[in-house]
């Protein structure tokens, strides 16, 4: 009698014959380099947080707040999907570059409000 293989290894490999590699969804946690070098996970939290708040330092209502915050969220979270690891000084610029789709004021609020907190 043959003993059971518990090794899954070779059953990926088979997976990925029948499935193309890339459309195989894998869990991965995203890293945000911080200026002083230190790795951070990713909290799509604090991005929406700190986008909320500069759409209402924009004097727009707590709904558009939401709108937006939501939306720039789904935009990052479509595009940092590729990108495991990134610095905090590329994610704050790409965000802008959204925002700036939306709202000009509110990119121009997020970009700065390190400087007024």
């Amino acid at each position: 009698m043959k003993q059971k293989d518990n090794n899954i290894f070779p059953h990926f490999f088979l997976i990925t014959k029948l499935y193309k590699l890339k459309d195989l969804q894998f869990p991965m946690e995203k890293f945000v380099v911080k200026r002083k070098g230190h790795n951070e996970s990713f909290d799509e939290k604090k991005l929406y947080a700190s986008v909320y708040s500069a759409t209402l330092n924009c004097h727009h209502s707590e709904e558009r707040a939401e709108e937006v915050a939501q939306h720039t969220l789904d935009l990052i979270h479509n595009w940092i999907k590729d990108h495991p690891t990134i610095t905090s000084h590329i994610l704050k610029l790409r965000v802008i570059r959204e925002l700036k789709n939306i709202d000009r004021d509110i990119a121009m609020m997020y970009e700065v409000h390190m400087d007024i907190c």
